[in-house]
């Protein structure tokens, strides 16, 4: 007896624990169970009670007479789900419920919801009210509701991926006795509330009657990000409701009663309302970032605004701080609007187009506001893109949920504003970010995660001093690179500083970027460390002067040495060894002569026309004297330009990684391994992104070969 009831408590556990999951249909009475007996749509919420529970909506119109409201609780791992049936059409349709009823409510207590793949339309207020936390809204079609078609309010730390918004229009909020037409429904609402910040990936807003984002007196207590977006026509004068169900059922009457009545327009004009020209006097923002001066942290990136009633990119008075990189404004009212004096902006790589009013892009607290097309110089017209076809703005999404590529505002070959940009971090492709929102193609530069630059060294690690222009684009790619090998921690240091302390520090990098005559590097001839020099250019300069530099455009050089350990692991044919992938200008460079400076070891050497045979990677021994300057330690030069550092072959930036472990004394590097990647940006800020939690962290592994280097499989 005892046997059996240890079973069925075994029994019960696992029946409690293991996640179901259950379909309904829009007539659908049977248990829920399967496709072939799906329940309704109640039926099949109520049976949603473990974490990792789905609920399948088999394809139609599901129509409602009141609100619903969804209480549940996932988990990290196991979100709830509430999806469309994969290759069927669902759709939520709140027509018939009052002026004024919202349709879905997410409660407050939800937690680690996912709605995902199905429309919402047409409710009395908002089509999806959100209060929960950690949730999760993907692929959805929202449209038609009598206010904001998608509002968050009260929770934080949600995720908004691949969700349009579109045609809510609040057609008969009232202010006092008179109709507000349009006032208030946005395509995405957060605001009036304090919490986390919100993440909005992929997501449209458009013909909505206020604005498409709207951020209004929002107090964020971690970061909002809004990533690859588009608010399109927001704010239009007016709308036709002819067709509109709404209009044509549950509140006929009140349109019945306004039409035929006169009214002044939003540009002054007495004009007689009828039903197929309803008007509307909403603000017509795109992005509206924050409202009555509350403390609203914002980032918001490679996004695009085009033909909004009034700003594509709006401040409104947010009191917080806004980042604003890399989106591009065309056509609206003022494309970028940011005037008053509170809240902190840093604008950089934007691009704006044919805007009806000037730009207002300087608040009198902004810290940063550079490489942007109405500054340092830029200027754009049509001839910088491939097409300005707006429509194609509206194209259906991928299978996936993803935007549709297309011509529309993307840059055209030859246009000045590509690589015209500045690196902050959000990976780009070519030489250095674009401006605007999309990239040309390119080799894709990753964003640099933030735990990959500890402030602190790490426990095990080899302490290297990169003595340069901190955050030079040249030295990006290269950076990247050596900040892959996880003995080293690589730390960027301004040439210009003459009183930096290097003594913390194992081996001293001089990068090619600093001009000859920094004042940074007399300290260094002082210091008791091996170095790795980059740019013998700087060696002939009042500093040291030991010699002739010469820049070539040849992009290898011939190896004398190859059994040298600098070059172990390097692809050398016939002692032939490519540095470059191509060059910009100049690319190796080397000394054609050297003052009274004997005793270092030559192992490679490239061709000058006018000036012979250069030494271009060299070995120094402790104790060279190179023209009065006594090397305290080791140094080894290896001859780049920093005109085409951003292509260095892999090769190349392996040399520089050898010589670096070599001087650090590695003689073993990290073995073979697997680690695991997050790819997700988060809410973290200062332009560094990891996502901290389980969402759309897409687990995987990389495969790194002996030197612990990734391998590209």
């Amino acid at each position: 007896m005892k046997k059996l009831f240890i079973t069925f408590v075994l029994c019960t556990w696992a029946l409690a624990h293991f996640a179901a999951t259950y379909y309904a249909s829009p007539n659908g009475k049977g248990n829920g169970n399967s496709y072939s007996s799906p329940t309704s749509f109640s039926g099949g919420v109520s049976k949603l009670t473990q974490p990792g529970d789905t609920l399948y909506l088999l394809g139609g119109t599901y129509y409602f007479t009141d609100k619903y409201s969804i209480n549940k609780q996932g988990s990290k791992s196991k979100y709830i789900v509430i999806s469309g049936y994969p290759g069927e059409k669902a759709v939520l349709d709140f027509r018939q419920v009052a002026y004024g009823v919202r349709g879905i409510t997410v409660h407050e207590n939800s937690l680690y919801v996912h709605i995902k793949d199905l429309a919402i339309a047409y409710s009395g207020k908002n089509n999806l009210y959100n209060e929960g936390s950690y949730c999760l809204f993907e692929n959805l079609d929202i449209y038609g509701s009598a206010d904001t078609g998608c509002q968050m309010k009260k929770g934080g730390n949600n995720i908004i991926k691949n969700v349009d918004s579109h045609d809510n229009f609040d057609y008969k909020t009232m202010s006092g006795t008179t109709a507000n037409f349009g006032g208030n429904a946005d395509g995405f609402a957060d605001k009036q509330f304090t919490g986390a910040g919100n993440h909005y990936i992929g997501c449209r807003a458009w013909n909505n009657s206020d604005d498409g984002w709207d951020f209004f007196q929002r107090v964020s207590n971690s970061n909002t990000i809004i990533e690859h977006c588009v608010c399109y026509q927001n704010g239009p004068a007016y709308y036709d409701m002819s067709q509109n169900p709404r209009a044509t059922g549950v509140d006929k009457a009140w349109f019945d009663s306004k039409t035929g009545t006169q009214m002044t327009d939003r540009y002054g004009k007495t004009i007689t309302i009828t039903l197929d020209k309803y008007p509307c006097q909403g603000n017509g923002n795109g992005f509206k970032m924050g409202g009555q001066f509350t403390d609203h942290k914002i980032l918001i990136h490679h996004c695009l605004a085009v033909a909004n009633n009034e700003r594509g990119f709006d401040q409104n008075n947010n009191g917080g701080t806004m980042w604003v990189y890399n989106n591009t404004g065309y056509a609206n009212g003022y494309n970028f609007g940011f005037t008053t004096a509170y809240g902190t902006n840093y604008m950089q790589n934007n691009i704006s187009l044919s805007g009806r009013n000037a730009d207002q892009p300087k608040s009198k607290t902004n810290v940063t506001n550079d490489h942007n097309t109405w500054n340092n110089g830029y200027s754009c017209s049509a001839a910088d893109f491939l097409s300005l076809d707006t429509t194609r703005i509206l194209a259906p999404r991928q299978a996936d949920g993803s935007l549709t590529e297309s011509t529309c505002l993307r840059l055209a070959d030859g246009s000045k504003l590509i690589d015209a940009g500045t690196d902050l971090n959000l990976g780009y492709n070519g030489l250095a970010p674009d401006l605007g929102c999309y990239e040309k193609e390119g080799e894709y530069h990753e964003p640099v995660p933030e735990d990959t630059i500890p402030t602190v060294q790490p426990e095990g690690t080899h302490a290297i001093a990169y003595v340069t222009v901190p955050g030079a684009t040249e030295d990006k790619a290269l950076l990247h690179y050596l900040r892959a090998n996880k003995q080293l921690w690589i730390v960027e240091t301004d040439a210009s500083d003459p009183e930096k302390d290097y003594s913390a520090y194992e081996v001293i990098v001089l990068g090619s970027k600093p001009n000859s005559g920094a004042t940074g590097f007399t300290p260094l001839k002082g210091y008791n460390k091996p170095m790795v020099l980059l740019k013998p250019f700087l060696l002939r300069s009042t500093v040291w002067n030991w010699g002739n530099a010469v820049n070539t455009a040849e992009l290898g050089v011939i190896v004398g040495q190859p059994e040298h350990p600098l070059f172990e692991g390097l692809a050398i044919s016939d002692n032939t060894l490519t540095l470059f992938t191509e060059a910009n200008t100049n690319a190796v460079t080397g000394i054609s002569s050297w003052t009274a400076t004997t005793g270092f070891e030559t192992l490679a050497t490239a061709e000058s026309v006018n000036n012979g045979t250069l030494t271009t990677i060299a070995d120094f021994p402790a104790g060279t004297d190179c023209n009065g300057t006594v090397l305290p330690q080791r140094l080894i030069m290896i001859g780049v330009s920093e005109y085409s550092t951003a292509f260095l072959s892999e090769d190349g930036k392996r040399l520089i990684e050898n010589a670096i472990c070599l001087l650090a004394g590695i003689t073993e590097r990290q073995p073979q391994g697997v680690e695991q990647t997050a790819t997700h940006p988060s809410s973290t800020i200062n332009h560094k992104f990891l996502y901290e939690g389980q969402l759309y962290i897409q687990s995987g592994y990389r495969i790194f070969d002996i030197t612990g280097r990734p391998v590209q499989l």
